[in-house]
């Protein structure tokens, strides 16, 4: 005869408290769905944008070894790199002297 109540209060305790686990269960699953969600979304945006940075880093380095190919035959550019020199070895010689500006000057 216990065993025929014990089965009865177990059944009366998943009737009673089974829908309050089923919905539990429920808002736990749509939260974690609602969550991978997110995280998926920004795991995309995140992948746009190395993909951006990757084809803006191409761009540099084409357009960096199209200038070094006419570097050498191009004369405004070697005066380019002549006065970017000029510029260096006079800030290097500005922060040698005692008291100089901590600042290049401006061009």
């Amino acid at each position: 005869m216990s065993s025929l109540q014990d089965r009865s209060a177990i059944i009366n305790l998943l009737i009673k408290y089974g829908a309050i686990v089923l919905f539990l269960s429920a808002l736990a699953n749509i939260y974690l769905v609602l969550k991978y969600r997110e995280l998926h979304t920004k795991a995309g945006e995140a992948e746009l944008i190395a993909q951006r940075h990757i084809l803006q880093q191409r761009a540099v380095e084409s357009v960096l070894r199209e200038f070094s190919l006419r570097a050498s035959n191009d004369p405004a550019i070697l005066q380019i790199l002549r006065r970017a020199q000029e510029a260096s070895n006079a800030a290097r010689q500005n922060a040698t002297q005692p008291g100089a500006p901590t600042t290049l000057p401006s061009q």
